[in-house]
Parts: structure tokens; C-alpha cells; sequence
């Protein structure tokens, strides 16, 4: 395409700046296919060792067996079993106890049942899609 004159340099601009944003938009709709329980796993434990947020955390965890609070708050227990959890952003993770209480999970006490996005992750992927 040939530009003679400022005007129509101009509008030459304008016309690839509009396809430019156009097909970048179209980049921004394309849905990744959802991650397996197994990948989801991985990049749990991945961000975990790599000190960042994971984008996806655990929602429901088995504990192998009764899990009892640390030093003064021995007192404080959940029983083995599968429970709901909840995490902080960095993925830490925290079941009701039997007293009503939340009571912090080591990894070595529990296996994830099912998982979630990481609400707290900027990486995570947009619900919306």
C-alpha cells in the first residue's frame, strides 16, 4: 500500500491500529481446557516450593488421621476423615474443628480430595470464560 501524503498516512495507522486490537482481543477470548486434578496438584506444589501464590488450592482435603493442635492448643482436634477447607492466599490450609475452631493442616497430614482456583492468585484464570 502506497501513502502519497500525512492524511492518509494517518488514517493508515488508525485502520492497523484497529486490526491490531482487534486480533488481540480475539487472543484474549480463547478458554485453556481445564487443568486435571493431577496438573492441579503439581502447580500446587510447584508454587509451594517456589515460594509464590499457586492458582489453585485444595477445597476439600482427607485427613489420614485425627489431627491435634500444636502445644497448648493440643486440645483443639479433627478427626479423620474428609473435610472442607480453607486456605490464605499462599495456600496454607485450615479445617473446623470439632470445637468450632480452625485448625491449620501440614501437608503431611492430608491428601486433596478436590480443588479450586486460589481466589488470591493474580495468575488465576478469569472465571468469566
Amino acid at each position: 500500500m502506497k501513502v502519497s501524503d500525512g492524511a492518509n498516512n494517518s488514517m493508515a495507522t488508525k485502520t492497523l491500529k484497529s486490526k491490531h486490537t482487534t486480533g488481540r482481543r480475539s487472543l484474549d477470548r480463547l478458554v485453556r481446557p481445564p487443568l486435571s486434578n493431577t496438573e492441579m496438584a503439581l502447580a500446587y506444589y510447584k508454587a509451594g516450593i517456589e515460594g509464590n501464590r499457586p492458582d489453585y488450592v485444595p477445597a476439600r482435603i482427607k485427613l489420614h488421621a485425627r489431627v491435634h493442635g500444636d502445644g497448648p492448643f493440643y486440645g483443639t482436634f479433627a478427626d479423620a476423615g474428609e473435610h472442607d477447607c480453607h486456605s490464605n492466599q499462599w495456600g496454607a490450609l485450615s479445617v473446623r474443628a470439632t470445637n468450632g475452631q480452625m485448625l491449620g493442616v501440614k501437608p503431611k497430614e492430608f491428601e486433596p480430595v478436590s480443588w479450586r482456583p486460589n481466589d488470591s492468585s493474580s495468575r488465576t484464570p478469569d472465571k468469566t470464560a
